[in-house]
């Protein structure tokens, strides 16, 4: 079994997949996801939430325990939903990161 290697975008050195810094320069290495489209999965589906709740409110008068109800399902549906397909999409991602000079 060939063990995978990858190469770093920074100096050109191979090294194994898994590492979290590179042999050659010091840049550290970053699988999957980036942390700030946790931030965006959880804020596009409150602020649809939000926009139905007002639309629903308006339109339809319905009371304030209905509204809560439904956008927080909406929320948590969203943000898992999201989350999912944002991992998927970044299954494959590697970022390399120069440390800067102090």
């Amino acid at each position: 079994m060939t063990e995978r290697l990858i190469t770093c975008s920074h100096c050109r050195s191979k090294i194994p997949h898994g590492a979290n810094v590179c042999s050659g320069c010091r840049s550290e290495i970053q699988y999957g996801m980036p942390p700030i489209m946790l931030l965006v999965a959880l804020l596009v589906p409150a602020g649809l939430a939000l926009y139905l709740d007002k639309l629903l409110y308006n339109n339809f008068g319905v009371g304030n325990t209905t509204l809560w109800t439904v956008g927080g399902i909406i929320t948590a549906v969203g943000f898992f939903g999201l989350t999912y397909l944002f991992m998927k999409a970044c299954k494959n991602r590697i970022e390399f990161t120069r440390q800067k000079n102090k």
